[in-house]
């Protein structure tokens, strides 16, 4: 069989597979070399990586083992949750918490359960659940930190009269569990977001290097409206107008709806409130 699918190389060909193969080679190596075409290109010239493999190369052969009883409950209430059974989906995994102590072990598990949880409204079993997630310091969802992070922010403001203002103590337990789907996903809007929207409900000052990884994100995603809508504003208030309206600038030059350019501009005449004051008081210092 292999000498006949070679004999037909060489027929329609005219080379064997060796001689195929370094035809190829050569090919490439120097398209780039002698073609006008190639060497002109404002792109530069073509490159072809050719990579040698050895039997070291190889990975492992997967190792199965026995799905547990929390992976199948995962699983299960996954499909649920795709086919729209949100109900089906919460029982699967409450059901595996009550009957396995191994699944209530399992971080990834927990994970889930606490998610679940959450999205069916019960905030005090899901802050429990992800917590008891988080502390394995090994689940690689940034989603469950963020919900753990509001889940936090929503009871301690349900404590407490509207307006309330979080203490030093209060902030660091919502922002350390965003800081840690930072850490996992960094190009995450959601997670910029929720980390700017946490400042709105604090008088404390926030580091400086948080406020450059939220400008960090607009300038990487200058056409995202609900993350400049967050983050510009608390960049204006806390000494970097410039940069906001920097920011605000570059998006304008982004492709935006009609809906989305209209929402640019409301945001861009909020960050030009405070420049005629700025401007008035550089002027009337003496040269």
């Amino acid at each position: 069989m292999i000498a006949a699918t070679e004999a037909a190389c060489k027929k329609y060909f005219g080379a064997g597979y060796d001689d195929f193969r370094a035809r190829i080679y050569a090919f490439f190596t120097q398209l780039g070399q002698n073609t006008p075409d190639y060497k002109n290109n404002p792109w530069g010239p073509p490159a072809v990586a050719v990579v040698k493999f050895s039997a070291k190369d190889i990975p492992a052969p997967v190792a199965l083992r026995p799905a547990s009883r929390g992976d199948i409950a995962r699983m299960i209430s996954d499909w649920f949750a795709l086919c729209g059974a949100s109900d089906m989906a919460s029982q699967t995994l409450l059901k595996a918490s009550q009957e396995s102590g191994q699944a209530r072990d399992a971080p990834e598990f927990m994970a889930a359960l606490g998610l679940s949880e959450a999205a069916s409204g019960r905030a005090f079993s899901a802050i429990a659940a992800l917590e008891k997630a988080m502390a394995a310091k090994t689940v690689a969802r940034p989603r469950a930190w963020r919900v753990l992070a509001q889940l936090r922010l929503d009871n301690i403001l349900a404590l407490h009269a509207p307006g309330y203002r979080l203490t030093k103590d209060e902030l660091a337990t919502i922002t350390d569990p965003i800081a840690e789907a930072f850490a996992q996903s960094r190009a995450s809007p959601q997670t910029s977001i929720q980390l700017a929207q946490v400042w709105t409900h604090t008088d404390i000052k926030p580091p400086k290097e948080y406020l450059d990884v939220l400008a960090a994100r607009c300038r990487a995603q200058p056409d995202n409206l609900d993350l400049l809508e967050a983050v510009l504003p608390l960049l204006a208030k806390n000494g970097r107008a410039d940069d906001a309206r920097q920011l605000a600038e570059k998006s304008a030059q982004s492709v935006l709806s009609a809906g989305e350019r209209k929402r640019l501009e409301t945001l861009r005449a909020g960050l030009s409130k405070n420049a005629p004051a700025q401007q008035v008081s550089r002027a009337s210092k003496p040269a």
